[in-house]
């Protein structure tokens, strides 16, 4: 079954790069702490096959309070005609808590962040096309985790809230209504026993609400968001033999 769970989501992440799309919105991994106890720190990071990575500290203060720090960085890889970078960060505030015999985790997280993006990419026949964008990101989002001996794996809900303060295309502000919703339901696993652990997570962020015109496609895109790293838990290492 650990088998199983494991090689699908891995199987899913390598086709990443064929259909997965770029936009002016580049999503970011939905962090899924599994800290359980005051005093814990939990650190992670993920590639994903699209050319981004992201890293993320969580950290529990106390019982059932959480604190996360997350970044992303997607750099200026060519892909065919099609330019594109994007860098972000954000912070969140939440909490957790376990059930059925600290078999079920729940958590939640409300979050703050920032992002810039350029995206050029070229039309045959076609003046260059080049995006760029600048915003805020309030989000909020849950996940629920089963845990096994040397397996956790579990769903993810993210819906963000973008605020633009730039978006312009070939240097002209976008006049045209676009998407400011967007949700990005996932499903991620993590295996190991000791204090590093592999993940992988892999789902889609969609755009919500009547703003979809389908006019821009690059502004209305979805996009798969996918990711393989490893986790580090600190708590979790096993006491040296005296």
């Amino acid at each position: 079954m650990k088998q199983r769970v494991v090689r699908c989501l891995l199987t899913v992440t390598s086709l990443g790069t064929c259909i997965s799309s770029c936009t002016t919105y580049v999503p970011t991994l939905t962090p899924t702490p599994l800290l359980q106890h005051g005093g814990q720190v939990e650190a992670g990071a993920s590639f994903h096959p699209i050319s981004q990575a992201e890293a993320y500290v969580a950290y529990s203060p106390v019982k059932h309070l959480l604190l996360v720090v997350n970044g992303a960085q997607r750099w200026n890889m060519p892909t065919g005609d099609t330019r594109i970078k994007a860098t972000q960060g954000d912070v969140a505030v939440g909490g957790y808590g376990t059930f059925g015999n600290n078999r079920w985790y729940l958590g939640g997280l409300a979050g703050y962040g920032g992002a810039q993006s350029f995206y050029r990419f070229y039309v045959p026949d076609s003046p260059l096309k080049e995006y760029r964008s600048r915003y805020a990101r309030p989000y909020g989002q849950l996940w629920l985790a089963r845990q096994t001996t040397g397996l956790a794996y579990g769903a993810a809900l993210r819906a963000t809230s973008l605020h633009f303060t730039r978006l312009t295309f070939n240097d002209q502000p976008v006049q045209q209504s676009v998407p400011h919703l967007y949700a990005a339901p996932s499903l991620f696993v993590r295996w190991g026993q000791g204090a590093v652990q592999g993940h992988a997570q892999v789902g889609v962020s969609t755009p919500l609400g009547s703003a979809f015109s389908g006019r821009e496609t690059d502004l209305y895109a979805s996009e798969l968001v996918l990711g393989v790293g490893v986790v580090f838990s600190p708590h979790l290492r096993r006491p040296k033999a005296q």
